[in-house]
């Protein structure tokens, strides 16, 4: 069975102090939600909505597109497998990417950045059906240019460009609102909440498309997919989610110290523009082995990047961390250093 997130805390029992596998900052104080879903938590005696229009309504107003153009998932993932249904199972990515997109579909083939950047270098046909696009990238947290992006939709009118924009609040750069994407007719958007709040147990996304393809999404969609709490959080958060986000900037400028400190103790990092960093041992250390280290000797989990589409990259030493707390990121510099200095 394939195990499609890095987030395998549960694999370790109570060892786990500080986690980087998931790119959720785990600092993200959500306790008045947890409170307000506490005070709710009489909605699990009901089934909640087949489908959650109520929420999807209360949505739609607040990133001001149509209510049709809006649909709850439970989760990113839903949405993913969706619309890998709606493409009969047939999708194009564009690596390096997550390895859900894969997982979903039953034939898939690679875009390369490359081909991206020179649009009219490909057609509606090599490229399928849908095509997926994680902006900020997971794994490598860099941004693509908007006009790139703008660029590449409005050369494909044919396939569905899906951009999943689930880590939308950790960058400054540049993205598409739901509005500006509802001006073509081929680009669907893809958010989660899961991210930005620190909820992943709860599973709560959303896409925003045209009407049209919502509707294509929904007659596939299981009704009762998004459970009542997630829901009752979902209307929580729209009106009070501002205050429990986190500081971007802050967590942005934390980011490149602890970039520099990697680099300083020589390991490479991928350029990022959100909290994600993409990094590489040196030749011949494996992420593999540098994980078990972690956890047994100071309680810190990684995510190794064997699960990810990595075209022309050496998996074995590479891996994926978020930016989490400066203690946290002191903490790990700290265990790398000594981890290297035993190695070498």
């Amino acid at each position: 069975m394939k195990v499609p997130h890095g987030d395998d805390a549960y694999l370790f029992g109570e060892k786990i102090v500080s986690n980087f596998s998931s790119n959720v900052y785990q600092a993200t104080d959500n306790t008045p939600l947890q409170a307000h879903l506490a005070a709710h938590m009489a909605c699990i005696k009901h089934y909640p909505e087949p489908y959650p229009h109520r929420l999807e309504a209360a949505i739609a107003r607040k990133e001001g597109v149509p209510a049709g153009c809006v649909l709850v998932t439970s989760g990113a993932q839903e949405a993913i497998n969706l619309v890998a249904e709606y493409s009969d199972r047939s999708g194009t990515f564009l690596a390096p990417c997550y390895s859900g997109y894969a997982e979903a579909y039953d034939v898939c083939r690679q875009l390369d950045v490359e081909t991206l950047l020179s649009p009219s270098g490909e057609t509606d046909g090599s490229l399928g059906k849908t095509t997926w696009i994680c902006n900020p990238n997971n794994p490598l947290g860099n941004v693509l240019p908007k006009e790139t992006l703008t660029a590449f939709v409005a050369a494909h009118p044919s396939c569905l460009i899906c951009i999943d924009q689930s880590y939308e609040h950790f960058t400054r750069q540049p993205l598409f609102s739901a509005a500006e994407a509802l001006t073509f007719a081929n680009l669907l958007l893809l958010h989660s909440l899961t991210k930005t709040y620190a909820i992943p147990g709860l599973r709560l996304g959303y896409v925003t498309a045209p009407e049209k393809i919502c509707q294509l999404l929904r007659q596939r969609q299981m009704c009762w997919s998004v459970n009542a709490l997630a829901v009752e959080a979902g209307f929580y958060l729209l009106d009070q989610g501002a205050a429990l986000a986190p500081d971007v900037d802050a967590l942005l400028a934390e980011t490149q110290c602890l970039a520099s400190a990697l680099v300083a103790l020589g390991i490479a990092v991928s350029s990022s523009d959100s909290h994600i960093l993409f990094c590489e041992l040196p030749a011949p250390f494996s992420s593999d082995e540098l994980k078990g280290y972690l956890v047994e000797e100071h309680g810190i989990l990684i995510r190794e990047a064997n699960s990810y589409f990595l075209p022309n990259a050496c998996k074995t030493g590479c891996f994926r961390i978020a930016t989490q707390t400066q203690e946290e990121n002191n903490r790990l510099v700290l265990a790398l250093e000594q981890w290297l200095a035993h190695k070498r």
